[in-house]
């Protein structure tokens, strides 16, 4: 019931060079029929721009097309303006659904603007990924929530599914909008591509020493000074780190965490700068023995599984055992746990490590099992 259908995802900004998890099912939704556009302000914050590239501009996926919404910023927040062009967009591709990214922004009031000064009368869905862990403080920030919960009340309030990714999400969206809210709430966790993460490109060695990693965006967040202080008094021949993510105009802190490295009492890490093609980051993945994530989480622990690779994952919000579940990695809370896990894989003998069951039991969380929960969603099923 998929093909020739035609999703209309609407973003408040553009992640160039980088992809999430509509990006990936836009892909994944397209071997089965399904046409994707993508609404957006050419917008991206300055925090990712050190990890991005123009995509949009040269080399962007052919699995989806992308329509530039016009915007002017205020407090570097993009506010969309081409509101007759868009009206027009969306009645030329004529969606049989739309699917917007954050209740929390201009784009997304502006496109249900759009939407309804359009007549468009099919189903909207939303996904929101608010994460506690990274919420903004301040008098600007807290005039920020208050605007945005005030036109949640108006407009959108338990009118439409919210879809999250894990708990984490749902408790943020209800201590900001309230337990009404919960009732309009749908689970559905974030995925993998299985095409580029899989045991073939494995390549670890069953020699010592074990050999561990982290990947990712190196922000505060991600609290990478964990790590190295779990690592300081193991052996450099039992263990090596490597830790991938610095971008290549370091900020404070990635200056600050290079010198702690260079003055660590454990010598046996090496650093990466940010991997902006996944191909690379599967490889990274494939000669990992144990992904480490001592911060915030992120998208690639599932990746990491994909690869066979067992994670040890920080527990910065409750209900996250589903990504770790069927012996796929162990959640922590104090350092000193973490030292502990990372002591128990090195006396464990580097075989015994189960990649290939970890692979399978990851195989729920990718994009192309996790689509069909979309579908379902849809009515597609």
């Amino acid at each position: 019931m998929t093909e020739n259908k035609k999703i209309l995802r609407i973003w408040p900004f553009w992640p160039q060079g980088l992809k999430y998890h509509d990006h990936y099912l836009a892909e994944a939704m397209l071997d089965d029929g399904v046409e994707t556009l993508f609404a957006c302000p050419t917008y991206i914050d300055k925090s990712y721009i050190s990890y991005t590239n123009n995509a949009l501009n040269s080399n962007e996926n052919s699995s989806y097309l992308v329509f530039p919404l016009r915007y002017f910023s205020i407090f570097g927040k993009p506010i969309p303006f081409n509101i007759f062009n868009f009206i027009k967009k969306i009645k030329d591709f004529n969606p049989d659904i739309v699917h917007i990214f954050g209740l929390s922004n201009f784009t997304t009031y502006f496109s249900l603007i759009c939407l309804k000064m359009g007549g468009y009368d099919g189903k909207i869905y939303f996904n929101d990924h608010s994460d506690p862990s990274e919420k903004k403080k301040g008098f600007i920030a807290n005039f920020y929530y208050l605007f945005f919960k005030l036109l949640y009340f108006l407009v959108i309030r338990n009118n439409y599914t919210i879809v999250v990714p894990d708990n984490g999400s749902k408790n943020e969206l209800i201590s900001r909008y309230g337990k009404s809210i919960e009732s309009v709430l749908k689970f559905i966790p974030l995925g993998f591509d299985e095409k580029t993460f899989n045991l073939s490109i494995a390549s670890r060695s069953s020699d010592a020493p074990l050999v561990v990693g982290f990947a990712g965006k190196i922000s505060p967040a991600k609290r990478i000074e964990i790590l190295l202080e779990a690592i300081q008094d193991m052996s450099e021949k039992e263990l090596e780190v490597h830790i991938c993510g610095f971008a290549k105009q370091k900020n404070q802190y990635q200056e600050s965490l290079m010198h702690k490295i260079k003055s660590s009492k454990f010598k046996n890490i090496k650093v990466y700068d940010f991997l902006k093609k996944t191909s690379e980051l599967a490889t990274f993945y494939g000669k990992m023995d144990l992904a480490i994530f001592p911060g915030s989480i992120s998208i690639t622990t599932f990746e990491a599984n994909g690869t066979g690779c067992p994670i040890i994952l920080y527990e910065s919000l409750p209900g996250l055992q589903h990504r770790v579940s069927n012996g796929r990695g162990h959640l922590f809370l104090e350092t000193n746990s973490l030292h502990k896990l990372i002591k128990n894989y090195i006396e464990l003998k580097k075989e015994t490590i189960k990649h290939d069951e970890i692979h399978l039991s990851s195989m729920d969380f990718s994009w192309s099992n996790i689509k069909l929960r979309y579908y379902k969603l849809y009515g597609w099923d």
